[in-house]
């Protein structure tokens, strides 16, 4: 099967028990609004997508929100390129005032990542714009230091 840049293959998402217990474990932690974005890298070259609902009622909305992030995911998985115990995503203000991103993206050759989105009570989105909006937010205030 042939994989395209905007394909989304189960590969690509943390699926055992133990595959988050070890990102629960080992990844650095940043916390947002309603949700708390948990990194680790992994041993592939790729970025790996876990999602974690707790205390929102009802399947409908926990199945909405989960399709949003993986849209989201889709479209912009090499957000996390760079291992997060590097010095900082965006090394200075002028950086990041140049990237497109906000300066969270990485290099293509950039180890892969296992990203969980641990998502709280009160999250609510309408499209993957609105998740990405909230990942900027987090990556201006963390700067994504270790």
């Amino acid at each position: 099967m042939h994989s395209t840049r905007f394909s989304f293959p189960k590969s690509n998402l943390i699926r055992k028990p133990g595959e988050y217990n070890r990102v629960y474990r080992q990844g650095n932690r940043h916390r947002g609004s309603h949700f708390t974005l948990i990194i680790a890298p992994n041993n592939s070259t790729e970025n790996r997508l876990g999602i974690s609902i707790h205390g929102i009622n009802g399947a409908v909305k926990r199945n909405r929100i989960k399709r949003i992030i993986r849209e989201f995911f889709r479209l912009n998985r090499n957000v996390f390129k760079k291992r997060v115990s590097s010095v900082s995503y965006a090394d200075s203000e002028t950086h990041a005032a140049h990237a497109p991103d906000g300066g969270c993206v990485g290099t293509e050759s950039s180890p892969g990542m296992d990203i969980v989105f641990a998502i709280r009570k009160g999250f609510s989105i309408d499209s993957p714009y609105d998740v990405k909006i909230a990942v900027k937010s987090i990556c201006y205030k963390d700067n994504f230091k270790s």
